[in-house]
């Protein structure tokens, strides 16, 4: 975790989630004390009330989750940032590949996703400003691509706009 700032590097690599490893058992409360979920790569600004967090940047890894039957098992979630890319990866398994929550100006390129238990690339909560592109899913069930203004919360209702899906392989 890069706390206050700052940089986080993780070198580009395989990272495989197993159901009896740590990060895979892994439910940490946010700032209002609701859970993360199970997720590799968030940010603790889960709750925030405001855009905070910005410039996230997730390059040239391999996810693979084994023996996780869990919808809430994300390689990459995070919630209200401003600018993230997520190129060059792969994901297998899992609940979904990236699930990003009222978060603007996302980009998702070059990955490929297979087996996920909700939806390969997630936008919800009134993510505006995104784009998923010159990706690949084969969905186990759910979605390929989801850009939704719904959250799971009332107060989380909120207007998406500005979203495109471009030259994607949906299966």
């Amino acid at each position: 975790m890069a706390d206050g700032g700052g940089t986080l590097y993780l070198p580009p690599g395989r990272y495989r989630i197993a159901s009896h490893s740590s990060v895979a058992k892994m439910v940490a409360p946010g700032r209002d004390g609701t859970k993360l979920g199970r997720a590799l790569i968030g940010n603790a600004g889960h709750a925030a009330a405001t855009l905070t967090d910005r410039d996230i940047t997730v390059r040239a890894i391999s996810f693979q989750y084994i023996g996780i039957q869990d919808g809430e098992a994300h390689a990459v979630r995070l919630r209200k940032v401003r600018g993230v890319v997520v190129e060059d990866c792969t994901f297998s398994g899992g609940g979904n590949a990236t699930a990003f929550l009222a978060c603007r100006d996302t980009m998702v390129t070059r990955c490929v996703s297979q087996g996920t238990l909700n939806c390969a690339y997630d936008h919800w909560e009134g993510t505006s400003d995104s784009t998923v592109q010159h990706c690949v899913a084969t969905c186990a069930r759910g979605y390929g691509v989801l850009f939704t203004g719904v959250g799971t919360e009332m107060g989380n209702h909120q207007h998406a706009a500005r979203l495109s899906a471009i030259g994607n392989r949906i299966y």
